[in-house]
């Protein structure tokens, strides 16, 4: 049995071929587009420590295994089975779309970090992934405000990782302003 062989896969839907196809075109635009975003940094270092060393590294392998997968996919036929309309296609869209509300919601997140700061966007992100996924009791919530505690203490504290101020603190008093940008 090799690796592509998947006793769950489906005949028929366009995920697997969409998915092969996505990612074959991203990884080798990425590497067309290399020369342009990555250069060579000064001295004799090594080749080793250019800064073009890992990304040519993973979109390389990316494109190559994605290739690998739509020639698979091509010599099984699964390209001509793939149906591209009806109730097929309709729940292929379905499921990326439900994948696609939480990746908005790491992006209200990132946008809520410059705004009201990094604890209360962190607490805001984990209480709202909670209700939105049911956990809806109070514990919830208190585990909520835990687990937002605990990466406060662990990031800003414990390994001083540095978020940019948020403009809400610029409507507070300075002492506090200065507190919640040291710590929050």
């Amino acid at each position: 049995m090799s690796a592509f062989d998947e006793d769950t896969a489906q005949e028929g839907v366009p995920g697997r071929t969409v998915v092969a196809l996505f990612f074959f075109v991203f990884g080798a635009g990425g590497l067309a587009l290399m020369p342009l975003q990555t250069g060579t940094s000064p001295g004799d270092e090594g080749w080793f420590t250019q800064p073009w060393l890992m990304p040519l590294l993973t979109l390389g392998l990316l494109t190559a295994v994605s290739l690998l997968f739509v020639v698979k996919l091509w010599r099984d036929g699964e390209f001509a089975r793939a149906k591209t309309s009806g109730p097929a296609l309709a729940g292929e869209i379905w499921i990326w779309l439900k994948s696609a509300e939480f990746f908005a919601w790491y992006v209200a997140y990132i946008v809520l970090l410059g705004l009201i700061g990094y604890g209360l966007s962190t607490f805001l992100f984990v209480a709202c992934l909670g209700l939105r996924v049911g956990l809806r009791q109070p514990k919830w919530l208190l585990a909520a405000l835990g687990a937002t505690l605990a990466m406060v203490l662990l990031f800003r504290l414990g390994l001083e990782i540095w978020v940019p101020p948020a403009d809400l603190y610029d409507l507070l008093p300075k002492s506090v302003a200065v507190f919640l940008q040291r710590y929050f």
